[in-house]
């Protein structure tokens, strides 16, 4: 279940008659996405985020965005994320040393990083958007724990935290290859 905050534009549509709910970002500005949950629990269906101008299966998304930001301080991730259109960073953080941000069996699809953070941002809580994220500072007490991840292609797995906790199998597939005239293939 997704809880919106007041200060995003962002949208959630559930359908018990899906498979999979779909999540319509905040608009991005200067390429960033900034959605604000008082919840975001994913769990039982997988997620589609809707990251184009285009209409798509009767969504129109709100404008490509190169990061997108969800922030709340109960983030919870057990189904699969997918990104429809352009592929993009997610950062999920929780500014409250007593949030919550795990990931139990979660994986993500045509997302390049994902970073998941118990800390502060630069830029102000109030903001309905923001032009840049800036530095992370972990907040006193702030956990993120992992319980399984599987993501075949992910880029980079960045946790930010004063404490993590990792079990199971946390798998991000990238593999590289010698190539034959030299270099690396990935």
């Amino acid at each position: 279940s997704y809880d919106l905050s007041s200060r995003t534009d962002t949208q959630v549509r559930q359908s018990s008659s899906s498979n999979f709910d779909v999540l319509v970002p905040a608009k991005a500005k200067n390429g960033i996405s900034y959605n604000v949950f008082s919840k975001f629990e994913l769990s039982g269906k997988p997620l589609t985020l809707v990251n184009t101008d285009d209409t798509s299966g009767g969504v129109r998304g709100t404008g490509k965005a190169d990061l997108i930001v969800i922030e709340s301080n109960n983030i919870s991730l057990k189904d699969q994320f997918t990104i429809l259109g352009s592929p993009a960073d997610i950062l999920f953080i929780t500014r409250s040393a007593s949030g919550k941000l795990s990931c139990e069996q979660c994986s993500f699809d045509k997302v390049g990083r994902v970073t998941m953070a118990a800390a502060t941002p630069s830029y102000a809580k109030s903001a309905k958007t923001i032009n840049s994220v800036g530095d992370l500072s972990t907040v006193g007490g702030g956990k993120v724990t992992v319980k399984g991840l599987v993501s075949p292609g992910l880029q980079s797995l960045e946790l930010i935290a004063e404490n993590i906790d990792t079990s199971g199998t946390i798998d991000t597939n990238l593999r590289a290859e010698n190539h034959p005239e030299s270099g690396m293939i990935i």
